[in-house]
C-alpha cells in the first residue's frame, strides 16, 4: 500500500473510490471457485493498467499511455520558477534582490550553470557529486541570504528536494543530540559561526565536525554550508585537512560600500514601511534620500563601523526613521493620504544613530 501512494499520490482506498473499474467483477472479492484462476483476473484485468502506469510514471513509457487508465491525471513536471527560468532571467533577479555585489553575483550565476548541468547528468543516469560551500565575511554582509539563493537554484533543478535553509549556530551542533544536523534533509545545513566548533576544549565540538564531515561525503540531498570569518576557515581547514577537500567553493563577502548601504535602505523603505497606522503609507524620493545618506555613511564613525554592522546599520536607521514619524502621525487627517519621507527626518534620524553608535563606542572602550 506504500508503494501504491507513493505512486499515485494517495492511498488505494480513494483511488479504488473514484475507480472506473470499481463497479465490475475485476474489483470483486474472488469466489472460491475462481480462485484458482484470481492471478490471471488480476493481472489481465486490474494489474495490467497499474503496471503500466507504473512504468510511465517512472518514464519507462511515453505518456501517451496514460490514457490507458481514465481518471487519474499524470502529475505535472516540476516547472522553473519564472524569476529564474533562463540565466538571463536569472541574472534581472540577483540585480532586482542584491544590491552591488557583482562577483558575488557572477558567482552565483556559475552555480545556476553548474546546476543545469548536474540535472542533465542525472537524467541521464549520472552520478553528481556533493556540492558544498564556505562563505566567508564581516557581519551583515549577507551570508544568509546567500545560502538562500544558493538553496533556491538548486530545489529548481531537482538537485535539492526542499532548499530551505535551516540555520544551526555552535551550541546546537555541540551536544549530545548531533543527529540535529539530519533536519536539513532535502535542504541546506547553515553551520555560522563554524570556526567555534574547534576553538573549544570540549570534544564534543570536534565530534560533531566528525560526524558534519561524514555528512559531507555521504548525503545526496543535502547541502553544507559553512560560514564565518576568512581566517578562521582558514584555521578550521588546517585543524581538519579533509574539510577543504570537501568544499566545492569558498565565496567572500566584501563589506558594503556607502553607496550601497543607501540603496538597501531605499529599497527597504520603499518596498516594506508604513508607519504606525496601516493605512498611511510613506514614500521616499530615492535620489534625494540616497545623497542624504550617502553623505551620513561616509562619515569617520561611520566608515570604522561598517565591518561590525555592514547592513546591520540600516536597520538602526530604518528604527531611527520610524521613531521620527511616529512622531507626525497624529497630524494626519486623512488615514488614507500617501506621506513623503522628509530630508529633514532623515536628517535627524541619521544624526540620533550616529549619537546611538558613538554612546556605544565609549561603553565598549571603558
Amino acid at each position: 500500500m506504500r508503494c501504491f501512494q507513493a505512486i499515485f499520490g494517495s492511498s488505494f482506498e480513494e483511488h479504488r473510490c473514484s475507480c472506473p473499474f470499481q463497479r465490475t467483477t475485476m474489483m470483486q472479492p474472488l469466489q472460491p471457485a475462481q480462485r484458482r484462476r484470481g492471478h490471471q483476473t488480476w493481472l489481465l484485468g486490474f494489474g495490467a493498467p497499474v503496471l503500466i502506469l507504473m512504468l510511465t510514471r517512472s518514464g519507462l513509457l511515453p505518456s501517451a499511455f496514460d490514457s490507458w487508465w481514465p481518471g487519474i491525471e499524470r502529475p505535472p513536471l516540476q516547472q522553473a520558477d519564472d524569476c529564474m527560468a533562463t540565466v538571463e532571467d536569472f541574472r534581472g533577479c540577483l540585480n532586482k534582490d542584491i544590491v552591488g555585489r557583482e562577483s558575488l553575483k557572477e558567482k552565483l550565476i556559475e552555480q545556476y550553470e553548474l546546476a543545469q548541468q548536474h540535472q542533465k547528468m542525472r537524467a541521464q543516469g549520472g552520478q553528481t557529486p556533493p556540492l558544498h560551500f564556505v562563505l566567508t565575511g564581516n557581519p551583515g554582509t549577507g551570508k544568509t541570504m546567500v545560502a538562500r539563493k544558493l538553496g533556491d537554484i538548486f530545489k529548481q533543478f531537482g538537485l535539492l528536494t526542499t532548499g530551505a535553509v535551516k540555520e544551526f549556530q555552535r551550541g546546537e551542533l555541540v551536544s549530545d543530540d548531533k543527529g540535529r544536523i539530519a533536519e536539513a534533509e532535502g535542504g541546506i545545513c547553515f553551520i555560522d559561526e563554524a570556526e567555534r566548533l574547534v576553538n573549544n576544549p570540549n570534544p564534543i565540538g570536534r565530534d560533531a565536525l566528525e560526524e558534519i564531515m561524514a555528512l559531507l561525503g555521504e548525503a545526496k540531498n543535502v547541502m553544507v554550508i559553512f560560514a564565518g570569518y576568512r581566517k578562521d576557515i582558514v584555521k578550521l581547514y588546517g585543524i581538519n585537512e579533509g574539510l577543504e577537500r570537501r568544499i566545492h567553493m569558498e565565496i567572500h563577502l566584501d563589506d558594503y560600500k556607502p553607496e550601497e548601504l543607501a540603496r538597501i535602505f531605499t529599497d527597504k523603505f520603499e518596498g516594506k514601511f508604513q508607519g504606525g497606522n496601516d493605512n498611511v503609507k510613506y514614500k521616499i524620493n530615492r535620489t534625494a534620500a540616497e545623497e542624504t545618506l550617502l553623505t551620513k555613511f561616509n562619515t569617520e564613525l561611520m566608515r570604522q563601523l561598517i565591518p561590525r554592522y555592514n547592513a546591520g546599520l540600516v536597520d538602526h536607521l530604518f528604527n531611527h526613521v520610524a521613531t521620527e514619524i511616529a512622531r507626525k502621525e497624529p497630524a494626519v487627517k486623512d488615514k488614507r493620504d500617501s506621506k513623503w519621507l522628509e530630508t529633514e527626518d532623515l536628517e535627524k534620524a541619521c544624526e540620533k544613530l550616529e549619537q546611538r553608535l558613538k554612546e556605544r563606542q565609549d561603553w565598549l572602550s571603558r
